[in-house]
């Protein structure tokens, strides 16, 4: 029954009309093609990553994160919903589209006329008609949600003009593709049009109104001509506006991120090599980098989680990236620091990575932070309370400068035994700075001891000997006294022969875990 089922590619088209169609489809292609070389250009002036490429994760983080919209969570589960929509529509869409030319382009190769289909048939055209009527809705469900958010103005998305010839655009392909196909049900007299069900619709409505064989090839002409040029158009346009994220976030998602809280080490032959440290130009980002200021919609959900931001601090993640692709598409950018990105900006980071964790494009506005403060603390740019703080925690081993012999003020009256004391433990105990000096978290710290003795867990504590971990360092900017300290601390976990630790504090467990 289904046997016979297909369609004409270029149905109601003569070859002149074909030809037109190609040239136009080579043009929009190439002008596509200039715009991404442009932007490779632009990504290319970063160093070269450092990280290889494990083709396994990629794959992995292809299907996961980019195909199945997985990096879509937390925040915002309305536009997420919607976005996958939109993204699904579109790729069975475009997917549809290339099977459309496989058929088209096999069929000639082979020497098959145009009313003879090579696979575009049967029981494959139904599965065809059905799937691509169902993700069209929703890509222009998708696409007229965002509309209506951007009407309503209730989202911290940054707006633009050109979002909404995107959105228009979209819409207007996927209404004029049905309109397309109720034309053409009536001009084949298609059999089980029902399997095209938007399609069917519209041609009823048509119908209704009066198309008939009669006139339906002149509509069906002029309609499929308008939506040809609206695709070749925003083919052309792809590269540069908003939807030029989708490329660049492909990319950025199929990426091995490092872990949230890592940072990239720093050695002190590289500073003597180059006689710079962290960045001070833009060419000292990664390619990576520079390919994720891309990958940025501008959609605030950094913005939004950003606990400087809230604060009122002169900091909003979003504005640091978008400023750092301006300068990146600057014919003659000033200087990037002080002029693009001012040193309040960078110091109001308290670098909880909250940016980082919640971008579902892979982009780390954290780490184009931390790497620029690098920089500052280089050249000597840390005043007040901060650049004391590094001093004393050079000096001393803490940030406040206090004696080591201090260390175990907080324990007093527990019995908590020291290495010295106990130097077969299991666990070691890492107590923290903050808990050894400040009063107040004084309290976790004899209460996790209690909670140690209570369980019975066999443990011990450095004591005097141990030092700052360093993570404030780190994050500050300063990479070589974090690496003085934590080379200090891990020689001291050998010769104590540390396996286990536990700590309470989150900075230092992310400093051993993952600096370390």
């Amino acid at each position: 029954m289904t046997e016979d089922l297909s369609r004409e590619i270029f149905g109601n088209l003569d070859d002149s009309s074909q030809k037109i169609f190609y040239t136009l489809a080579f043009i929009s292609c190439a002008i596509f093609a200039w715009g991404i070389w442009r932007r490779v250009k632009l990504w290319q002036r970063g160093r070269p990553d450092s990280q290889r490429i494990d083709w396994r994760a990629v794959f992995h983080n292809l299907c996961t994160r980019a195909l199945a919209q997985r990096s879509l969570r937390g925040t915002r589960p309305k536009a997420n919903f919607a976005h996958r929509m939109l993204f699904w529509g579109f790729l069975a869409l475009f997917i549809g589209t290339i099977l459309v030319g496989i058929e088209h382009y096999g069929a000639s190769i082979i020497g098959k006329k145009a009313t003879e289909p090579l696979f575009h048939k049967g029981v494959y055209f139904v599965i065809y008609e059905i799937t691509l009527d169902t993700f069209g809705l929703l890509m222009i469900g998708g696409a007229v949600w965002f509309a209506l958010r951007r009407m309503r103005g209730d989202s911290s998305m940054e707006h633009r003009t050109a979002d909404w010839l995107v959105l228009s655009s979209i819409i207007v392909l996927g209404v004029t593709g049905y309109l397309i196909e109720g034309l053409r049900i009536i001009r084949e007299a298609t059999p089980m049009p029902g399997i095209s069900f938007v399609g069917y619709g519209c041609s009823k409505v048509f119908s209704s109104a009066g198309v008939n064989q009669g006139n339906v090839s002149s509509i069906h002409f002029g309609l499929w001509w308008f939506h040809s040029i609206i695709a070749f158009g925003f083919i052309a346009a792809l590269p540069f506006c908003r939807l030029a994220h989708a490329i660049a976030a492909v990319f950025s998602l199929a990426s091995s991120p490092r872990p949230l809280g890592q940072m990239e080490p720093v050695t002190m032959e590289e500073v003597e090599e180059t006689g710079e440290i962290g960045v001070a130009r833009l060419e000292q980002f990664t390619r990576s980098d520079l390919l994720r200021l891309d990958a940025c919609v501008s959609c605030g959900r950094c913005e939004d989680m950003c606990p400087a931001h809230e604060a009122e601090k002169p900091l909003s993640p979003r504005s640091l990236v978008q400023d750092l692709r301006g300068h990146m598409e600057a014919s003659s950018p000033g200087p990037l620091h002080g002029e693009t990105i001012d040193a309040q900006t960078l110091w109001a980071c308290t670098t909880c990575n909250a940016c980082n964790d919640i971008c579902p494009l892979g982009v780390r506005p954290a780490d184009y932070i931390t790497d620029l403060r690098r920089h500052l603390i280089g050249e000597g740019e840390l005043r007040g309370a901060p650049a004391a703080s590094l001093q004393k925690m050079q000096r001393a081993g803490n940030p406040w400068g206090l004696p080591a012999q201090d260390r175990l003020t907080w324990a007093e009256g527990l019995n908590v035994p020291t290495v010295q004391d106990n130097p077969g433990f299991d666990v070691l105990y890492w107590v923290g700075c903050s808990a050894a000096y400040d009063r107040r978290t004084m309290k976790v710290a004899r209460a996790v001891a209690q909670l140690l003795q209570r369980a019975q867990v066999n443990f011990a504590v450095l004591g005097p000997e141990e030092r700052c971990s360093g993570e404030s360092a780190r994050r500050m900017g300063d990479e070589f006294l974090f690496q003085e300290l934590a080379a200090a601390n891990i020689e001291t976990f050998t010769r104590h022969n540390v396996k286990k630790i536990v700590t309470h504090c989150p900075h230092c467990l992310n400093s051993l875990r993952q600096d370390y």
